[in-house]
C-alpha cells in the first residue's frame, strides 16, 4: 500500500449536477491521477444485492449505512481505497459530509475543492447527462426532491469548509480556466 501522506488528494463536494464529474476528469487527465467516487462501495453493494443502482436506492443504501455504521464509515473506506492506489493524485468524487473529509484532514496534501452552481444550471445538467436511471425523464419537483434527500442535505455546508471553491455555471472553456487556476495554486502549496 502506498502512504496517503505522499500523495495528493482532491476531495471533490458540490450539489447534484454542479461539475463534479468534469471537475475530476480533468484534473486526472491533467495530472495522471485516478479518480475514485463515495459512491462506489454503494454501486458494488448495490450490484451484490441485484438492485439498481438509481440515485434513490444509493441515497437509501448511504443512510442505512452511515445510521448502523457510523457517520465515517465510507470515509474510512474511502481512505482504504486510496492507500491502495499508487498514483501520486487521487481525486475523491461525492464527498457529502464533514464527516467524509475528517480523516483526511489529517493528511497535509489534502484539498476540499467545493463545485458551485445554480439550482437551474444543475437541473438541466441532471436530465441531459442521464447518469442515473430515470434522470432523462426528471420533472423540476424530482429534482428538487433529491437535491434535498438526506443524503444531499450536509453538502452545502461544505462550501464553507472548502479549500477552494470552483464557479461553474458558465461555459465549458470557463470551467477550464478555473480548473487550471485551482491547479496552480495546489502546485504553489507544493513548493
Amino acid at each position: 500500500m502506498a502512504d496517503p501522506q505522499n500523495k495528493i488528494i482532491v476531495g471533490l463536494a458540490g450539489k447534484i449536477a454542479s461539475g463534479k464529474e468534469t471537475v475530476g476528469k480533468y484534473l486526472v487527465e491533467k495530472m495522471d491521477g485516478k479518480k475514485i467516487k463515495f459512491s462506489d462501495p454503494l454501486r458494488q453493494i448495490l450490484d451484490i444485492l441485484d438492485l439498481p443502482d438509481s440515485r434513490q436506492n444509493m441515497q437509501t443504501l448511504s443512510t442505512v449505512v452511515r445510521q448502523n455504521f457510523g457517520g465515517n464509515v465510507l470515509a474510512q473506506a474511502m481512505m482504504k481505497l486510496v492507500a491502495r492506489l499508487e498514483n501520486k493524485l487521487v481525486v475523491i468524487d461525492g464527498v457529502r459530509r464533514v464527516t467524509d473529509i475528517e480523516n483526511f484532514r489529517q493528511l497535509k496534501n489534502f484539498f476540499l475543492v467545493y463545485i458551485d452552481a445554480s439550482s437551474k444550471k444543475r437541473f438541466e445538467r441532471c436530465v441531459q447527462r442521464k447518469e442515473n436511471p430515470g434522470d432523462g425523464e426528471m420533472t423540476r419537483g424530482e429534482f428538487d426532491r433529491k437535491d434535498n434527500a438526506e443524503a444531499e442535505e450536509q453538502i452545502e455546508s461544505l462550501k464553507k469548509e472548502a479549500d477552494f471553491v470552483v464557479k461553474n455555471d458558465g461555459t465549458m472553456e470557463e470551467l477550464y480556466l478555473e480548473i487550471e487556476n485551482l491547479l496552480e495554486k495546489i502546485h504553489a502549496t507544493q513548493n
